[in-house]
This record gives structure tokens, sequence and C-alpha cells, in this order.
């Protein structure tokens, strides 16, 4: 009785008879039969029914969602009730927001896609297509980081600021004059 309760407080009942349907045979015949009668008297099976067996299952197998209703049933109905779990689970699963990771029907709004660099950042709508620069994808020609090396554009820049500096040196393009 105080082995019962203890290990309901620390182990509750669907871990323990998931333990009990994962046991493995380790050793002897003799021993493995011995562990299993001994498990059997902590998972309460006298109270298992086959909704109950069925519920337990499919709460191993489900994902979050799924299992928090499984486990609400149970709680609810420890014997299971298989026609409310298999109504909820249907009412659930066709919810718009329901997402499984996994065969959902689900159709994901607004998924970005572009078709020439095969990613999902952008659209194929919004691609900046190949650099003319260095021949890449994913910037702006006018943003090239090689661009910014090249010795020509650098001669390109020495020549504006060149030019800059003559209209400064011109009469009537100071500052004074420009305002």
């Amino acid at each position: 009785q105080v082995v019962l309760q203890e290990s309901t407080s620390r182990n509750p009942l669907h871990t323990r008879r998931m333990d009990f349907m994962r046991t493995k045979k380790s050793g002897s015949h003799s021993d493995f039969l011995y562990i299993l009668e001994q498990q059997s008297e902590l998972i309460e099976m006298e109270n298992m029914t086959v909704g109950s067996l069925v519920t337990h299952l499919f709460m191993e197998q489900s994902d979050t969602e799924m299992s928090k209703i499984a486990h609400k049933i149970l709680s609810e109905n420890p014997a299971g009730d298989m026609a409310r779990l298999r109504e909820e689970v249907k009412t659930t699963e066709n919810s718009n927001w329901y997402t499984e990771k996994f065969g959902s029907k689900a159709r994901k709004v607004g998924k970005r896609y572009c078709r020439d660099c095969k990613t999902e950042s952008h659209d194929t709508d919004h691609c900046w297509g190949v650099c003319k620069t260095c021949g890449k994808r994913g910037h702006k020609s006018e943003l090239c980081r090689l661009c910014r090396l090249l010795p020509a554009n650098k001669a390109n820049k020495a020549e504006k600021a060149e030019e800059v500096g003559k209209d400064k040196n011109k009469p009537g393009t100071s500052k004074k004059a420009r305002k």
C-alpha cells in the first residue's frame, strides 16, 4: 500500500504502464517473469480496459496537443472513452490553429520561396538576381563587398572625390555661395 502511494506520487500511472509495456527480457526467463509480475502490481492492471490501453498508447506516440486531450479524457474517465477521444482528435486535426509537424493537411499561408536562389528568405518577385560584380546571389550589385575592394572602383571613387574637391575651389561654390 505504501509502495503504491509512493509510486503514484513520484511516477504517474501512465508512465508506469508505458514502462511496463517497454520492459525487455535481460537475463533468464524466470527473472524476466518475476520482473513482469512485480511491475504488474504497480500498473493497476485490474482497472485497465481496452479503451484505457489504447488511450495510453495513443498518448505515448502523439504530439503535445493530442496528448493533452487524451490525458484529460483519462483523468475524467480512467476506463477511457474511445468515441470521445476519436471525436476530439478529429476536431483538433481539422481546426485552423492546429498544425502537426508530419502529415498535416494544413496549408502554410504566406510561405516565401525564391526558385532562382532556392531559398525561403525571399520571394522570386523580390529577388535581386545575380550580382554584376562577383556573380553571386544574396546582395545588390551596388552593395557588393567585392566591389569595394576592386582597384577600378577605388579609382572611380578617387575621381569623384577629386571632382568634388575641384567644385570647392571654383569661385562661387563656397559654402556661403551655395546657401
